[in-house]
């Protein structure tokens, strides 16, 4: 209910619409603004839509339950006057998704402003009036339970998987390992890390394992790094991008690679591995909770380039092995099973 506009979050939402609504419920969204495209796009799947506070409110109370992301601004609007809102949200089941807060120490300074205001106020507001927290993980449930927030449950994100696992051209056939990394350019991410990291040791990458590997970037503020690798032409950089340009990019390169500080969740790991492609992330909590189960994924400290090598070795000599198990591993976090969850946490609500 902040902002609706297109992107990996807005997708998965937009995909648990339509199959809520397959199950015969009925689904509206709503924000305080959005942008047109995403409201066109919400309307041509049949999703009622609310734009504006006056909106909201009138949206809320034709509803039987109210389902918020984070809901920062929309809680924060009815605690500071806005009666008729916050008689609605005292009144209604009331069910939470939140996402997740990086710490202050791998925040941009300038954002250290709206974090320390969200880290005062968020959880007060969530004992308010919140019925039932979701957390994406159990990495965030547990920073919810340090700030007292009891109420919580697990939920992983849900991703869209293929049918039947992918089969693309094999890096040994064509001489080239295409390394890929889609997210934002947030400071906690580690793109600038990532590419000085592969900058200084491609060159020792390549003749250790006698294939030319090449990177993409994409996502929201990436292209604010063109200017840091215009002299290296095996490097491609891409800002935001339509959904079907993402898709393209999975079904064409053979490895995600990630070397971010933080995650609440990490939607591309999991749409990589849903896509065939084995995955290198660095070793934080959350990737230890999404993937140490998986035979294709890889964790590692990005120090010693040596390190990076073996995990390259490993993954060029089992490709079609690897590929195959990304997709299975998948399978645990297929859009349907997360959806499901969802339900049921809303007719618990609901009952009680």
């Amino acid at each position: 209910m902040g902002r609706i506009q297109r992107g990996g979050q807005f997708y998965v939402a937009l995909e648990e619409a339509k199959l809520i609504r397959s199950l015969g419920y009925s689904v509206a969204m709503g924000g305080l603004t959005a942008s047109s495209r995403a409201i066109l796009e919400l309307r041509r799947c049949g999703i009622e839509v609310y734009i504006g506070l006056k909106s909201i409110i009138e949206g809320i109370s034709k509803s039987d339950l109210i389902h918020v992301h984070d809901g920062l601004r929309i809680f924060l609007t009815a605690k500071l006057g806005n009666k008729a809102l916050n008689n609605l949200l005292s009144k209604k089941p009331v069910v939470v998704t939140y996402h997740g807060m990086p710490s202050l120490k791998i925040v941009e300074f300038k954002k250290w402003p709206d974090l320390i205001v969200f880290k005062t106020l968020y959880y007060r507001l969530l004992r308010r009036y919140a019925n039932q927290v979701i957390a994406i993980s159990e990495f965030v449930k547990r920073e919810l339970k340090n700030h007292g927030i009891r109420n919580v449950i697990v939920v992983h994100n849900g991703i869209v998987v293929e049918d039947h696992p992918p089969n693309r051209d094999h890096p040994l056939d064509v001489g080239q390992l295409k390394l890929l990394y889609i997210g934002s350019a947030a400071k906690h991410k580690g793109v600038d890390f990532l590419l000085k990291y592969l900058i200084e040791s491609k060159k020792y990458i390549d003749r250790v394992l006698n294939v030319d590997i090449s990177l993409t970037v994409a996502g929201f503020g990436c292209d604010k790094f063109k200017k840091l690798v215009e002299r290296h032409k095996w490097i491609k950089i891409f800002g935001s991008l339509e959904r079907g340009n993402i898709l393209h990019l999975y079904h064409t390169h053979h490895v995600f690679i990630s070397a971010s500080m933080w995650e609440g969740f990490g939607l591309p790991y999991l749409e990589a591995l849903g896509r065939g492609l084995p995955v290198i992330a660095r070793d934080i909590p959350i990737t230890r909770e999404l993937l140490t189960n998986c035979e294709a994924a890889f964790l590692l400290k990005f120090g010693n380039p040596a390190e990076l090598i073996e995990i390259l070795k490993i993954i060029i000599n089992n490709y079609r092995y690897l590929e195959r198990k990304a997709w299975e591993h998948a399978q645990e976090f297929r859009l349907d099973k997360h959806v499901n969850c969802l339900v049921k946490a809303y007719e618990r609500v609901l009952r009680s």
